[in-house]
């Protein structure tokens, strides 16, 4: 659970402590996950924030020149993923000293980018900035995977979200107008 307690103290019981319970009744133990950090852009960089106290942190990429925007935290907190002119990059946070991981290149570019909310697969959700199609960008040890949904009449793009089971994708859509 999220909780100011630092990550992986116990801070509770379902049933609370102190509940009488039959003997070999299941007891889930609550472990902090710690506060979350909180990522943002600012057109330019990928800044962050310490989510209990808005405390500046390190920026998650500075690149000169770059247009870096789009952050999107993997479930377990560990990883971003960010958009930087279209290209989708990976930053390891446990990994502070080295560089981020570029994932796409050439010609796709992407936009508002949303990590699916599983455990199980790394999947980004995404707009292609050229047909403004729906796609779906899995993250490998080799890289990223993807196919686009062809939506044709809709525009996709500007607030794509994962419902909280990972089973369904809300997304922002414009009618093309002919």
């Amino acid at each position: 659970v999220f909780n100011e307690a630092p990550k992986g103290t116990l801070v509770g019981t379902e049933p609370p402590a102190g509940t009488e319970v039959e003997a070999g009744s299941t007891v889930t133990l609550l472990i902090s996950a710690g506060f979350p950090q909180v990522a943002y852009d600012d057109g330019k960089s990928i800044l962050l924030v310490d989510g209990a106290s808005g405390k500046k942190l390190e920026p998650i990429s500075n690149a000169p020149g770059a247009e870096e925007k789009d952050p999107t935290f993997s479930a377990d907190g560990n990883n971003v993923a960010y958009q930087a002119d279209g290209d989708v990059f990976l930053k390891d946070l446990t990994k502070p000293d080295e560089t981020a991981v570029q994932l796409s290149s050439g010609e796709q570019k992407f936009a508002d980018l949303a990590w699916a909310p599983t455990g199980d697969v790394n999947l980004l959700a995404m707009s292609e900035t050229k047909s403004r199609d729906l796609c779906l960008g899995r993250i490998t040890g080799d890289g990223m995977r993807t196919r686009c949904i062809e939506e044709p009449g809709i525009n996709i793009g500007s607030s794509i979200h994962w419902a909280p089971n990972g089973k369904s994708i809300f997304a922002f859509g414009v009618k093309k107008d002919d």
